[in-house]
């Protein structure tokens, strides 16, 4: 926002109306665009339950973040559900979604992927989940580019999804201490060419009674973090001897 933090601050939006909508259902887009020398868009518990759901012409995405900009959720539901993904990271430069408290969904199983971080060239998405949740039924890291970049951390919370890909750019997946849950069978849960690295404070898996898999090597990244599972499913690993995680792998 131009002014402050507060969603509900009319000096914030750009749009004629005053504040974007908060609680119930619009069909409308929200795009975040940090001004320079503005401050971080945050959604709270004041705002509710709230549904975007666009239609019409155009590309109907419900939720954009763009470059400089940082969207936070620390209370309430915000929910999306536009017939295209909902984008992290559109042009280049760098733009991010933090969950702390409170939840974003998006899981109206649309064809392919629900959210996808860096678009175009050279732009970087990034999600951190530091406590709520986050529930997306497909993520698609470095959508679009070869120069785009995404990038998840998990070090709170739960992350909820259905698959994590590499498109045509690059991006990597951090288990820091959060809980990274599946939604449906799927051996190919975190696709080929996606690095997975686990923190120090260690990787908790809940394959929540489905079947997944991992198409990628789980690497040590600065720490003794071990691996976690439990949820009554399987988890298939990367075969080989390159999974350089150090800490214990712990199956309950």
């Amino acid at each position: 926002g131009s002014n402050s933090t507060d969603w509900a601050d009319s000096a914030n939006w750009s749009q004629p109306n005053g504040a974007a909508p908060a609680g119930g259902t619009a069909n409308a887009r929200l795009e975040v665009r940090t001004i320079s020398g503005g401050y971080d868009l945050v959604y709270g518990a004041a705002q509710g339950t709230t549904l975007y759901n666009t239609s019409g012409s155009g590309t109907p995405r419900s939720f954009l973040i763009y470059p400089t900009s940082t969207f936070r959720i620390e209370g309430g539901i915000f929910e999306t559900q536009g017939t295209s993904a909902d984008l992290i990271g559109v042009n280049a430069g760098f733009s991010q979604m933090i969950i702390n408290g409170g939840a974003y969904v998006r899981t109206n199983d649309i064809a392919g992927s629900e959210l996808l971080f860096g678009f175009n060239a050279n732009s970087t998405g990034v999600l951190h989940v530091v406590s709520g949740l986050a529930d997306i039924r497909g993520i698609s890291l470095g959508a679009n580019n070869a120069t785009a970049y995404g990038e998840i951390w998990v070090s709170g919370g739960t992350l909820t999804a259905g698959a994590i890909v590499k498109s045509t750019g690059n991006g990597m997946v951090f288990l820091d201490g959060g809980v990274f849950k599946a939604s449906q069978d799927n051996l190919d849960w975190i696709g080929s060419g996606l690095p997975v690295r686990i923190t120090g404070n260690g990787a908790l898996i809940d394959t929540a009674g489905f079947n997944v898999g991992l198409q990628r090597y789980l690497l040590n990244s600065n720490g003794n973090g071990g691996l976690i599972v439990y949820g009554g499913g399987s988890l298939a690993l990367y075969a080989g001897a390159n999974n350089t995680y150090a800490g214990h792998t712990i199956v309950s």
